[in-house]
């Protein structure tokens, strides 16, 4: 996406609020007139006398005379030149006019447009353009060919990237030629102008990348980001700055992903939105990511294990809902949940304290600390699978593979139990031990762990707690656990 909203900042203040170099001087003519075959025609001889009186007619006015063109050449201003074949004036009483075989041209770029209509030129400002056949090239850029551009009402003072401003922008059939050939049926930008929540929709994005090694083109069908303010967030990126907040709410909409290497589908995925609810009074966000039939083909390093437990290609799907507080610097993730389809559902829950924007920009995560966790899993064939394929290989039963499972766990949580017995010793993870054991068993389909401190926990003291064996894990993090 980076790279489209970078070309509309070229696009934009080269190509349409700077649209066309003086048109240079005809060439002398030759020093006899041709007949449609190329000969020479003979001379007129001169006339005998001076030439009879009468009033004089005037010359028609060169073409850089049309009011329309000379506001179009203040507004592209100094660093832009603009060259024509021809311009036509359209409407006198608002200014509009057509260029044809414009070419404009700065520093070591240039856009070439075969056909160009401007209207409601003004003092720093397009009211309406349309353009055809447009051939963007630059050093080391490669070549950008669009086939039609639409534009409405659009700002430019003094053609700076920051205060440009469109109300509308729409091109068709754009290809970009180079290492990584781009090719998109349509883009529509609206109410470009910092400050202000605008929208981005591209439709049939395809992208080769041969050079990627595991895929080499990605094709999309569409993708829009509203809510966002767009200027603002391209500055941020490329400073690496936190982005502008979405105080009325924003969305980012991706659907109908297909990954490819030669003509074999690799991945994928139906539909992707990321949701960001407006920003309430005591300043509380919300947000939702949903994932949608996210799909993997057997790959080297996947196939064999998805072959091993039957699985024809991995499905998935993965929803998530955020709370952040602010004022509190809290982080709650609810109902994260992945669920793999014939596989089973794994769904996480947490909180955290010291998020703030400070901390985000600086990447200081050592003042984050944990407030409270949950991770559940529920079995759907996975673990059965698993259990059945060991058994094959060791030939042996389900039960007593599921038996070592348990048993194994017993032993590296330092709590020797035995079967529906209540585990002893272990640094008070005996009931942590027993419902894990319940679950690897097969007596149970699902189970919970939970962390619930007396008091939050720093992230960065979090893995001294967890290798100084479970009595400290249990003291620092409060563990728990339950199977179903």
């Amino acid at each position: 996406m980076r790279w489209v909203l970078g070309a509309l900042l070229v696009i934009g203040p080269l190509s349409l609020a700077a649209l066309a170099q003086p048109k240079p001087p005809p060439l002398e003519p030759p020093a006899g007139r041709l007949d449609k075959f190329g000969e020479p025609l003979p001379q007129a001889a001169p006339p005998a006398g001076p030439a009879p009186s009468g009033p004089a007619i005037a010359a028609p006015p060169p073409i850089d005379a049309l009011p329309a063109v000379a506001r179009f050449r203040a507004l592209l201003g100094d660093s832009i030149t603009l060259a024509y074949r021809a311009a036509e004036p359209i409407d006198p009483a608002t200014g509009s006019v057509r260029l044809l075989g414009a070419r404009l041209t700065r520093g070591e770029g240039s856009l070439a447009i075969e056909e160009l209509t401007l209207d409601g030129l003004g003092e720093q400002r397009i009211g309406a353009a349309s353009a055809r056949e447009l051939v963007l090239t630059g050093p080391g850029t490669g070549t950008a060919r669009i086939a039609r551009l639409e534009l409405r009402e659009m700002a430019a003072p003094g053609l700076a990237p920051e205060a440009l401003a469109v109300a509308s922008l729409r091109l068709e059939q754009l290809t970009v030629e180079g290492d990584t050939p781009v090719s998109l049926a349509e883009l529509v930008l609206e109410d470009y102008a910092a400050g202000r929540p605008g929208r981005l929709t591209l439709t049939g994005l395809d992208v080769l990348a041969p050079q990627a090694g595991a895929f080499d083109r990605v094709r999309t069908g569409r993708v829009q980001l509203r809510g966002l303010d767009l200027p603002g967030t391209i500055a941020s990126l490329g400073a690496q700055e936190t982005p502008p907040r979405a105080d009325a709410g924003y969305a980012l909409e991706i659907e109908d992903v297909v990954v490819t290497a030669g003509d074999r589908a690799i991945g994928g995925f139906g539909a992707l939105r990321i949701q960001g609810d407006p920003t309430t009074a005591e300043g509380i966000e919300t947000g939702r990511v949903a994932l949608r039939e996210l799909r993997l083909e057997p790959l080297p390093g996947l196939e064999a294990w998805l072959t091993r437990f039957g699985y024809p290609a991995l499905l998935a799907d993965l929803t998530a809902e955020s709370r952040y507080d602010r004022a509190r610097g809290r982080l709650e993730l609810r109902s994260l949940s992945l669920a793999g389809r014939e596989m089973g559902v794994l769904g996480l829950s947490l909180a955290l304290d010291g998020v703030t924007p400070e901390a985000a920009e600086q990447q200081d995560w050592e003042q984050l600390k944990l407030v409270g966790l949950a991770l559940r899993y529920l079995d759907q064939s996975l673990l059965g699978r698993a259990a059945r394929d060991e058994a094959r290989r060791r030939k042996t039963t389900e039960a007593r593979v599921r038996e070592g499972w348990a048993s194994q766990l017993a032993a590296a949580l330092g709590s020797p139990g035995g079967r529906g017995q209540a585990v002893p010793g272990g640094g008070g993870l005996g009931p942590v031990v027993a419902a894990l054991q319940r679950f690897l068993r097969g007596e149970a389909k699902e189970v919970e762990l939970t962390a619930r401190p007396a008091q939050p926990v720093a992230l960065g003291d979090l893995p001294a707690a967890l290798l100084g064996g479970p009595a400290a894990a249990q003291r620092v993090l409060g563990l728990g656990a339950v199977a179903r």
